[in-house]
């Protein structure tokens, strides 16, 4: 359970991610942010429909597709959880390769050998 300030200060910081996704709907990590701190204020329902918010916008953001696996996993939901985690897992494997893939492009084998 957290302490009286600690809640007053997600609520706060709930407030202003609304008040970012008043100004625009479309802020992903605003939609993170408010599934975050809703998660961390007892509210998975709202939890939930906020990380559906954030991979609707951005299908690869593993951040939210862990997070959302907790959610639904603390809900009882272990299928829907484990799916979303599988998820999350392929999508920071397939960031990986891309990274490798970008980095070993742009040096040629003969430099990445040479002593």
């Amino acid at each position: 359970m957290t302490s009286w300030p600690e809640y007053a200060l997600r609520v706060e910081a709930l407030q202003r991610a609304d008040s970012r996704l008043a100004a625009n709907p479309d802020d992903v990590e605003a939609h993170f942010d408010r599934g975050r701190l809703l998660s961390e204020l007892g509210r998975p329902e709202e939890a939930r429909a906020a990380y559906f918010e954030v991979i609707k916008r951005s299908p690869a953001h593993f951040g939210a597709l862990n997070n959302l696996g907790g959610v639904l996993h603390a809900g009882g939901f272990r299928t829907a959880a484990r799916s979303a985690y599988a998820e999350a897992v392929a999508r920071i494997l397939d960031a990986a390769r891309r990274m490798l893939v970008e980095r070993v492009s742009q040096h040629p084998v003969n430099e990445i050998c040479a002593d």
